[in-house]
């Protein structure tokens, strides 16, 4: 348990602490009773979902962020419903039935779950999303990856060549798709023929596929604006 964790049970404790003074103030009608045991729900689930904010890793931050703040929505809705009904009762102005509050606040728990749920799958279609993009830009981050390494145990007549490829990669769309996996496989197969090419101590035909690579890049990048 961190620092930020433990402040939240303390918060949490604290309000529940207010809530109860409050409610031993108040005539102990059903409808009061009612209010205070659904008011002891606000501070419980803002420090759950603050919790889960805590406890989640640095990258679903953003994703993660937006759960407390529908908590913040029901928990303002859920004290001002509260307060309005117990307000009327104790005054005696009108006093609703404490089934009925009680049927209200089951909608309210209702809506706010189902937005809650949508949010989820929402959040775990992001990821899904994100991770296929992470493996695309991996596979294309490989090509790179392999050509720096050709260049470092190259020839010197080589280098410029083969750093060129390694420039024109690195400003290359990282992330493919399946118009593009066809071409990304034939840059993939000169790179290996550019390895072969280099064991044989041929740096013509090392310049020649270097050329075809970098045309070959320079033709992916513009299909994948094509297609965006």
């Amino acid at each position: 348990m961190n620092n930020h964790q433990k402040r939240l049970l303390i918060a949490g404790g604290i309000a529940i602490g207010v809530l109860t003074a409050l409610f031993i103030l108040l005539d102990k009608t059903p409808v009061a009773i009612t209010a205070y045991c659904f008011s002891l729900l606000a501070p419980a689930v803002i420090c759950a979902m603050l919790w889960k904010v805590a406890a989640g890793s640095r990258k679903d931050y953003i994703t993660n962020a937006a759960f407390p703040l529908q908590m913040y929505s029901y928990c303002i809705i859920n004290l001002l419903i509260n307060g309005i009904f117990v307000l009327l009762d104790q005054t005696g102005i009108w006093s609703i039935h404490a089934g009925w509050l009680v049927f209200i606040h089951i909608l309210l728990i209702a809506f706010f779950a189902w937005r809650f749920l949508a949010m989820d799958a929402g959040q775990e279609e992001i990821r899904r999303v994100e991770k296929s993009i992470q493996i695309k830009r991996v596979n294309w981050k490989m090509i790179a990856a392999d050509v720096a390494a050709l260049k470092n145990d190259s020839p010197d007549p080589c280098r410029k060549d083969l750093q060129d490829v390694i420039d024109a990669i690195n400003y290359a769309d990282p992330v493919t798709c399946d118009e593009l996996l066809t071409l990304d496989e034939q840059i993939k197969d000169n790179v290996s023929l550019l390895e072969l090419k280099l064991r044989e101590e041929n740096p013509g035909e090392v310049s020649l596929i270097c050329l075809k690579i970098q045309r070959q890049i320079k033709d992916r990048n513009t299909r994948a604006k094509l297609l965006k």
